[in-house]
């Protein structure tokens, strides 16, 4: 871009504005035009006004170079993406957070730092303060700040919302986002199926699993006629969870590996790694497991979760890769793995996945003839999972653990266990009032009905 003309010109398409947009109500858009054409040149106060709706400095705009405080801008960004990148998430956050605080930060800044702080956040397991850096991004993406896309955003702020345990928010944000991205015309593209994928998740979470499946295969043809990959590898990804959470196992790895095939093609991501590990899961969950692919799934993932994952995906693959531990018999060693799931984050930050870590941790104790020790860890397993979402999930871990008591012989903490995964799954409780009758009755106590009662209250 050696002229300014040219640097106009690219900058503003690269900010998403039209040139009437661009002009606003002080500049003309036929201004714009001359500008970019070569046959004006603006002033000093014009190229200030430009230079920050275009999200640069004013020098970047006039001479092509950027200031020095745009130069420490840039650096420092630099620096939080690669504290982020490798294990240094609580630099990344402290980092970016005192970037933000400086004033005048230009909105491309802005944007980019609020976007890392909210991922350097979710790395170190501090979702409410990823959910509330991401919250005010997604306003103002939809809002029209062209520094930040709509669907994107969603996707993150969905997730961390899901991944908090408040899931009526994370559908309500997502379905806001999808209704902002298809007045703007984005239906088919990648982020916005990744975002609909997100949304579908939550809904078969809250129990809705019968419209989260129909709306699966409505999106996954429609993405398949889009040609988006990531939009189909986001599908196949969370209709193999619901595949493999109704226990349709085939199906489940199934829909997984076709959402590796195409996810894989995307290149590295924190993604392809989640999705490995999701596929090693599957392998586990069968009646008949395939610890030896299973495992091999976990080694190869295993660099990619430390560099890129987030606090719970090092406890996913340390629970799993307990899991491969013990079915292979070697329970020391899946004692000790799973003492590291255990270890990765502080117990009251994300129920399900440290649930079942504690639970991996109570297999291995177990199988070394452990079982008081073993029973302390499942008890721990039930009162995370206790704080955890409703759902089909949820229910399934409940009904894993009840079955590990039964096996003990805790028959109270069993019955609890499958109490619990009924609740779960929403098969609510229709035998108080009988009960209660019948009670009253072997006790000799009296009952008497509403009808008895008002006829002795009117005829005394």
């Amino acid at each position: 871009m050696s002229t300014f003309a040219e640097r106009l010109r690219t900058l503003r398409r690269a900010a998403g504005l039209s040139q009437t947009e661009l002009a606003g109500d002080g500049l003309s858009p036929s201004y714009i035009s001359l500008l970019e054409a070569g046959r004006r040149r603006p002033s000093p106060a014009v190229a200030a006004q430009l230079a920050t709706k275009l999200g640069c400095s004013t020098t970047e705009l006039l001479d092509g170079e950027p200031s020095e405080h745009q130069r420490r801008l840039q650096l420092e960004l630099a620096y939080a993406e690669l504290a982020l990148r490798h294990d240094g998430a609580d630099e990344a956050v402290s980092r970016l957070t005192d970037l933000l605080r400086e004033p005048g930060l230009p909105g491309a800044s802005s944007a980019e730092a609020g976007l890392l702080l909210a991922r350097a956040q979710e790395r170190t397991g501090d979702l409410p303060a990823a959910v509330a850096t991401l919250t005010p991004l997604l306003e103002r993406a939809i809002a029209g700040d062209p520094h930040l896309s709509v669907p994107r955003v969603a996707v993150h702020l969905c997730f961390c919302h899901s991944e908090a345990g408040n899931l009526t928010r994370a559908v309500t944000v997502g379905e806001h986002a999808l209704e902002v991205c298809r007045q703007q015309n984005l239906e088919r593209t990648d982020d916005y199926f990744m975002l609909a994928s997100t949304v579908m998740l939550a809904y078969a979470d809250l129990g809705d699993e019968s419209h989260a499946s129909s709306w699966a295969q409505q999106l996954i043809e429609d993405a398949r006629e889009a040609g988006s990959q990531g939009g189909q590898a986001a599908l196949y990804w969370n209709a193999s969870l619901l595949a493999e959470r109704e226990g349709r196992l085939s199906d489940a790895l199934y829909l997984s590996r076709r959402a590796l095939a195409n996810l894989g093609e995307l290149g590295d991501s924190r993604d392809l790694a989640r999705l490995k590990l999701e596929v090693a899961r599957v392998l586990l969950a069968s009646d008949e497991p395939d610890v030896d692919e299973a495992g091999r799934l976990l080694e190869q993932v295993r660099e990619a979760v430390h560099r890129l994952g987030s606090e719970v995906d090092l406890v996913e693959l340390e629970e799993l890769t307990s899991r491969v531990a013990l079915l292979a018999s070697d329970p020391v060693e899946a004692e000790a793995v799973a003492r590291r799931a255990t270890q990765h984050m502080p117990i009251e930050a994300n129920a399900r996945p440290l649930s079942l870590a504690y639970r991996a941790l109570g297999d291995a104790l177990a199988a070394q003839g452990r079982r008081p020790e073993a029973m302390e860890q499942w008890t721990t397993a039930v009162d995370l999972l206790g704080t955890a979402n409703p759902g089909r999930a949820t229910a399934l871990s409940w009904r894993d653990l009840a079955e590990r008591f039964r096996a003990a012989g805790d028959t109270e903490a069993a019955v609890n266990a499958y109490r619990a995964a009924l609740d779960a799954a929403g098969v609510r409780d229709r035998t108080k009032a009988v009960l209660a009758v019948i009670a009253a009755l072997e006790a000799g106590g009296a009952v008497v009905s509403k009808e008895t009662e008002l006829t002795r209250f009117t005829n005394p």
